[in-house]
């Protein structure tokens, strides 16, 4: 696997950096973010590319994953630490270079947060 993190400074009352740890494989990316500074929270947002302009992808948001089929192509969303955090589809539709993509949310009160997304070829 390739391994490789980025740090990020933020000039924040409550965030002083943002450090995203990658570790990519052709099967996933398992990614870890964490702030440092006095915040408490942390909001991951991916974003679900709802519509090609051509083809609508069905969207499928549950307690611990997000998953998003088009054609014979998955890709899902999942949070492993912390534990419990959900998932929610935020309604907002944003059109962007390749079509219409609405942001799924998950909150978690922590300064580190772990998820992967996983790609799937449909039978």
């Amino acid at each position: 696997s390739d391994l490789f993190s980025v740090r990020y400074p933020i000039p924040s009352t409550n965030v002083q950096s943002v450090t995203e740890t990658y570790d990519l494989t052709p099967q996933r990316a398992h990614i870890a973010t964490e702030t440092i500074g006095t915040a408490t929270e942390l909001r991951v947002r991916f974003p679900a590319l709802v519509f090609t302009g051509v083809r609508a992808s069905t969207l499928k948001v549950e307690t611990n994953s997000a998953s998003l089929t088009l054609g014979r192509s998955r890709e899902t969303f999942s949070v492993i630490e912390p534990a419990g955090a959900t998932r929610r589809r935020s309604g907002d539709i944003q059109s962007g270079r390749n079509g219409f993509f609405e942001v799924i949310e998950t909150e978690v009160r922590t300064n580190r947060v772990i998820y992967t997304l996983t790609p799937e070829l449909l039978p």
